[in-house]
């Protein structure tokens, strides 16, 4: 081996090429430092590193290490389970890449390492080597072969080398004269000190071993760990990854397999003790490979043992290998029978624990942020290793292809419904804002009847957004419309925030209100449309996890700032939304109306993932489309007749009347009033923290009541809305009554905890069922040539019933007082539950083709659930 001097040019690419995120070693300089001084420092070093590599002398402080105990697995109180890593000097690394980059040219072009050996090498990785072992198992298998592979585990590898046999092999490969004296130069006297937290050891010399952590180390191991690849094995192969070794050995039976898998342990057991390296027998593995399960051997049958002495195999006391069923080799787990169950169920349980962090994701991450955190943890968890294991049976595939839809679909409506947080924003500003806006020092008085406005107003303009937004969801199509909504929100918060007048909080809630009107139909029908049933219910949920998150982002910052600061913080909100969605792709159903197949395929592929085949589902929505005459309405009169079609009318009735009761149960009255309602309850807490505290309840028990959508029907959820929301209103009634004459009587009033828990198990009950139920319906019961006008006219008259109610409750506040306003309320919700047992439907779990066959009176029922699969 020749050493070549080291340029300028060759010194500053190394420097450059250093990693920025390098501890930092012993001499304390940064490899951040070292960049920034290059050009000062570029001549001097590169005379230093040409002066080591023409000497053959490696400088003593360039092999003094710092020590990090990196845990590997197991006992933590273990020494052996933690893996040190040496940290070099930042030059030390730039003189080391030097070398290693003329020691890899050498072997390399000499051909010296095995082409068994995957590990540390341009052009190779782990994949390559599971390949490898996965076509040697399957090609014996194929051939009628019994098969046996050996999963070996060596005992602190890198540690134990004895530096004597590596310089004696890096002299039989060719690396002599100077280039040998400088290897033995950086192999000789090195020491370390080991750190831990902020402690850190004495010196220590070191003797055997190359450093973990090294760049030079791991090609100088590879080279003493050579010889083992080629071992020259009769009916054996040897595949590694550096120290990982894996055997493969086969025979025409059982008997005989063992017999050769027993010879090969010997001779690697041999080479292993030649060169001093030890194998770790208790975890060391070995499985027996067959098609069939009734091919396997017995454990009488077939075992292993590592011998160490030359007594006879029946009589020693060398330990016996462990036989699995299953190993993890690379990343990757075989199986027996090479069906890759256990492989793809890992995967399957990995990619679901993503869906929870999308979800914790959802409300503080921008899409960009979300998208790059799927491609680097749910894509790279899916493509690894995917040319071994991809022919794995049509079960296990579809499995995965499940878990892998469900973190797109989470994703997709994450991503949709983020605008929805803003509608919880403007039903919870009015909260916070108006007790401030009446204060003393308010900067911007109002009145009440101004305050009322104030509040009500967003709900005046909900109603023309769902209009507008109905129309152009089938104008334009859903994604284009979620990107439209936020215009108008962001302007409208800005008015609010730097507002110097009434009429200018009017206007600007007033947009804020055609905002939240116009993203709410959109955000459903877009989460129904790109979800399948059994998802569609809990995604559809987000949308009211979204309105329950503004609500308390609105108590939480509102407490704490100005009305004028919280305004403008929720400009922020809508600005990410509007991003969010210009990289989100249209939904398929809406493609397929506008006859375009190849963008609904695309679509399909970037919400399901590049592993799932879309064309059945793609063909199911087509049979859906022709079965139900799904084509774009193009005059009024086809529009007007498609709304007084039973399969429109009679879902929209039933969704109208279910709004006007859930808002009339008082749902909102506390949303928007909730200072003012826990200050009139009588309640000793702090208004204010009584109203963060209801915010996060809120929450919470809207992320229950996701869950428990999924899992139970619309109806039950309905019913507990109503019953639990009509009990506790008349209890809460029935307490400021009694308030009322205490105060009148100048009694103490007692048991303050009622009111308060009322408020609380209300808000539990109606986020429950009323506060996600209908806007789920929203999206899965009308038909899709409409379903976005229709969807608009829902939004409306929901938003109708908003506006009514919290525009009244002043009036009937001021007529029939507190008690009288909340007995109402209660009254309301009771009878809702009678309207609710006649009339509606259970839609859980219903292909959208089952329930519009429903409406339009093709079935009676939707009682029995057949659904296999979406239909639309």
């Amino acid at each position: 081996m020749a050493i070549v001097v080291a340029t300028e040019m060759e010194v500053e690419r190394i420097i450059l090429g250093l990693r920025n995120s390098s501890a930092v070693g012993c001499d304390g300089i940064s490899t951040t430092v070292l960049k920034h001084a290059r050009r000062s420092l570029l001549t001097p070093l590169t005379h230093i590193f040409n002066n080591c590599l023409l000497t053959g002398i490696f400088p003593e402080c360039f092999k003094r290490a710092l020590v990090h105990p990196i845990y590997k697995s197991g006992g933590r109180d273990s020494v052996t389970n933690y893996r040190p890593i040496s940290v070099l000097p930042a030059v030390s690394k730039v003189l080391e890449k030097l070398l290693n980059s003329r020691l890899v040219n050498f072997l390399d072009k000499h051909k010296i390492i095995s082409d068994r050996q995957f590990g540390f090498r341009r052009g190779l990785s782990t994949e390559d080597a599971v390949l490898t072992v996965t076509n040697e198992i399957v090609n014996k298998l194929d051939s009628g072969k019994k098969c046996v592979g050996i999963f070996l585990d060596l005992s602190k590898a890198f540690d134990t080398v004895s530096v004597p046999i590596l310089l004696s092999k890096l002299e039989n490969i060719g690396v002599r004269g100077l280039a040998l004296d400088i290897f033995r130069s950086y192999l000789s006297n090195r020491s370390q000190r080991v750190k831990i937290e902020q402690h850190i050891s004495e010196d220590e010399c070191l003797s055997f071993g190359v450093p973990q952590g090294s760049v030079l180390g791991p090609t100088l191991f590879l080279i003493y760990i050579n010889g083992l690849c080629n071992l020259p094995l009769s009916f054996s192969k040897i595949v590694t990854y550096a120290d990982d070794t894996a055997v493969i050995v086969h025979g025409d039976d059982w008997p005989e397999t063992q017999s050769r898998a027993e010879a090969a342990l010997d001779e690697i057991g041999k080479w292993l003790r030649n060169n001093l390296l030890t194998l770790n027998p208790s975890k060391s593995t070995y499985i027996t490979f067959a098609h069939r399960v009734s091919s396997q051997p017995s454990s009488d049958e077939f075992s292993m043992a590592v011998h160490s002495c030359d007594r006879p195999a029946g009589i020693c006391g060398c330990p016996h290998l462990v036989r699995v069923p299953f190993t993890k080799y690379l990343g990757v787990i075989l199986d027996s029978s090479l069906n890759w169950h256990q492989h793809i169920s890992t995967l399957v349980s990995r990619v679901r624990k993503l869906i929870y962090i999308f979800r914790r994701l959802r409300d503080v991450a921008n899409p960009e942020i979300l998208k790059t955190v799927y491609l680097s943890l749910a894509q790279s968890i899916l493509s690894y290793c995917i040319p071994a294991w991809g022919g794995a049976d049509k079960t296990a595939m579809l499995r995965l292809e499940r878990a892998q839809r469900a973190v797109l679909k989470v994703l997709a409506s994450v991503v949709a419904n983020l605008g929805t947080i803003n509608t919880g924003m403007a039903f919870g500003f009015s909260a916070v804002a108006l007790p401030q806006m009446q204060g003393a020092n308010s900067t911007l008085p109002v009145t009440e009847d101004q305050a009322s406005w104030i509040a009500s107003l967003s709900s005046a303009g909900t109603p023309v957004g769902c209009i507008l937004s109905g129309y152009l969801m089938d104008a334009i199509g859903r994604r284009p419309t979620l990107i439209v909504t936020e215009i108008p929100l962001i302007l409208g918060w800005l008015l609010v925030a730097f507002a110097q007048n009434v009429p200018m909080l009017y206007v600007g809630r007033l947009l804020i209100g055609l905002g939240s009107g116009m993203v709410g139909a959109p955000a459903r029908v877009y989460t129904c449309e790109v979800s399948q049933p059994h998802l569609r219910g809990m995604l559809g949920a987000l949308a009211s996890v979204g309105v329950s998150s503004g609500v308390l982002i609105q108590y939480v910052i509102g407490s704490a700032t100005s009305w004028q600061i919280l305004a403008g913080v929720s400009a922020i909100v809508p600005f990410i939304s509007f991003v969010g969605m210009i990289l989100l792709p249209e939904t398929p159903n809406y493609l397929l109306q506008q006859d375009k197949r190849e963008g609904a395929e695309k679509s399909l592929n970037k919400l399901r993932g590049s592993t799932c085949n879309v064309d059945e589902e793609i063909q199911r929505m087509i049979t859906f489309k022709e079965k139900n005459h799904v084509d774009p309405l193009k005059t009024p009169r086809e529009i007007i007749k498609a709304l007084l079609s039973p399969s429109a009318l009679k879902p929209f009735t039933i969704l109208a009347v279910y709004f006007f009761i859930y808002q009339w149960c008082g749902v909102n009255t506390i949303t928007f009033y909730a200072v003012e309602v826990f200050e009139a309850s009588g309640s000793t807490l702090d208004k204010y923290w009584a109203t963060i505290t209801l915010g996060v309840i809120r929450v919470i028990f809207t992320v229950v009541g996701c869950i428990l959508c999924r899992r139970c029907g619309r109806r039950l959820l309905t019913f507990v809305s109503a019953i639990g929301c009509g009990v506790t209103m008349i209890t809460l009634s029935a307490y400021m009554y009694w308030l009322q004459y205490w105060k009148a009587n100048n009694i103490v009033p007692v048991h303050t905890w009622i009111p308060v828990a009322s408020i609380f198990l209300f808000t539990v009950a109606c986020t429950l069922g009323y506060l996600i139920i209908p806007w789920v319906m929203i999206g899965e019961v009308y038909p899709t040539q409409i379903r976005g006008i229709v969807g608009g006219m829902t939004t409306c008259a929901a938003h109708l019933s908003v506006f009514s109610v919290v525009k009244t409750f002043p009036l009937i506040r001021h007529t029939r007082n507190d008690y009288g306003a909340f007995a109402l309320y209660g009254t309301m919700s009771l009878f809702g539950t009678i309207f609710f047992y006649i009339f509606l439907p259970e839609t859980k779990g219903k292909t959208l083709q089952e329930i519009e066959d429903y409406f339009c009176g093709r079935t009676k029922s939707l009682q029995k659930n057949n659904s296999k699969g979406e239909l639309a």
